[in-house]
């Protein structure tokens, strides 16, 4: 599936906060990260700093897993994304604005902005009846 569902990909622009989950030899870890969503290329963006635990097992292991949640209450209005996606450091000069425009507050630390490159996600939403899954791969 090239094209993605713009339900999937409405969901990514509508919200802000992840988790990241990495592993180095077996070990689990996981950690929540603020992200915009560039369309255009399939990607998350966010800020972390390599020497935190995730970045530098991230960086050891780049294949990278996550969710997207929304929190309810109501089993008919849950919706949330996983995904599965690899780590790039390399962002142009217009997703870094992209990302300081979305949180302007970020201008205030030495920012690292790292990129997941989507490679799959499977999106639950139960608002079309329980247990409605879409899903999207890159090609």
């Amino acid at each position: 599936m090239k094209n993605m569902d713009k339900i999937i990909q409405s969901y990514l622009a509508d919200h802000h906060i992840m988790t990241l989950s990495v592993s180095k030899n077996n070990f689990p870890y996981c950690a929540v990260c603020f992200y915009i969503y560039i369309p255009e290329e399939k990607i998350l963006v966010f800020s972390s700093d390599l020497q935190s635990r995730h970045m530098r097992r991230a960086v050891d292991n780049p294949y990278i897993a996550g969710s997207i949640v929304s929190e309810t209450e109501s089993i008919v209005k849950i919706q949330g994304i996983q995904f599965v996606a690899k780590l790039q450091d390399h962002l142009s000069t217009l997703v870094k604005k992209r990302y300081l425009k979305r949180f302007p507050a970020a201008r205030a630390f030495d920012l690292q902005l790292w990129a997941l490159k989507l490679s799959y996600i499977k999106m639950t939403d139960n608002r079309f009846g329980f247990g409605t899954k879409r899903i999207w791969s890159r090609p």
